[in-house]
């Protein structure tokens, strides 16, 4: 018997988390949402030679006005279903899409990839007759694009119980998270309907603008955050491109992490659409914008591919030559 939840490839693939979210609802209807809310980055100051950025974004699992959620948590679990098969099995079968830890090790998806005991893979179907989950993720370092795939009932097993050391924190905080589509929407005064439109917000847009030019907190503007953390071990917009730029400024012949170099590439893929949907709508009147903005997204292509020829030469490449003219957002 085969089952799988319906899933297409989403916009944004730089994490699996959010990758799993926007892989279940329409892109369509979605895209307002996401250009009012993925403006934002950050990094973490304290990575020593790292290039990890992210999005500063609320926490997409209970923010996406289109999905369900719900949150069970290890110990539930292993109470009440004698495998952890059995329990991903009734999941799918009352239509949900789970996201939870592994130890990538125990997965043979992961083989190009170092291994790790702790990270997230998403699971939205099975096949009982081939012994099958499933499964979508990044499942190698050194290939970034998002993608779907299957994986043995008993290497999922395996890699779930795998996830130990964490001093009785074995929920690792979230537990197993379990999404589904919404199908009806509450739009109070008891008036319920089947659809929902996101209504694009230009005030949260130039909030988050200015927060990116002047590299502040967005966080304030979140009802539900992603992460808490203290602001000032964070890195916010602007501040996220020279950090990078004196990383890059300071290479030594050895290889880079290149996740948060494909992350820059996919925010400049996703400026790219930001500004044809806010020219299509009328919300900004073109001032060079296309140009500037397809700009902005040929370069960080070629800076990604800068980076992917450093990490096999291990040879200085003019970075500094070659860099991102982030300068041009600010005439976004």
């Amino acid at each position: 018997m085969i089952k799988k939840s319906k899933v297409s490839l989403p916009y944004i693939t730089s994490y699996p988390e959010i990758a799993t979210v926007l892989s279940l609802i329409d892109r369509e209807t979605s895209f307002p949402w996401l250009a009012n809310w993925f403006l934002q980055i950050e990094a973490y100051r304290h990575q020593e030679d790292g290039l990890l950025l992210d999005y500063c974004i609320p926490d997409p699992f209970t923010s996406c006005p289109w999905i369900l959620y719900e949150k069970i948590n290890r110990t539930f679990i292993q109470d009440r279903w004698t495998s952890v098969t059995d329990f991903m099995i009734d999941a799918v079968n009352n239509g949900k899409t789970a996201s939870f830890v592994v130890d990538t090790s125990h997965i043979s998806l992961y083989k190009k990839s170092f291994g790790y005991s702790g990270h997230t893979i998403m699971l939205y179907g099975y096949d009982t007759d081939k012994k099958l989950f499933y499964v979508g993720d990044n499942f190698a370092v050194s290939n970034k694009s998002f993608s779907f795939s299957t994986c043995p009932f008993e290497e999922l097993e395996s890699a779930y119980s795998g996830v130990t050391g964490t001093e009785g924190r074995i929920d690792w905080v979230h537990g197993v998270r379990l999404i589904s589509p919404k199908t009806i929407f509450d739009h109070g005064h008891n008036q319920f309907y089947h659809k929902y439109n996101w209504i694009f917000s230009k005030e949260l847009f130039i909030a988050l603008v200015e927060d990116f030019l002047y590299s502040r907190n967005s966080t304030k503007w979140f009802s539900n955050p992603r992460l808490t953390y203290s602001e000032a071990e964070y890195y916010y917009g602007m501040d996220c491109i020279s950090y990078v730029t004196g990383i890059l400024q300071t290479l030594r012949g050895n290889p880079i992490d290149i996740r948060g170099i494909f992350l820059l590439k996919e925010y400049a893929e996703l400026m790219d659409m930001r500004v044809s949907y806010l020219l299509g709508s009328h919300i900004l009147h073109d001032n060079h914008l296309r140009e500037i903005a397809e700009e902005v997204r040929e370069n960080s292509r070629l800076f990604l591919m800068l980076s992917l020829k450093y990490n096999l030469t291990q040879k200085n490449l003019l970075w500094m030559q070659y860099f991102l003219d982030w300068k041009n957002f600010k005439r976004l």
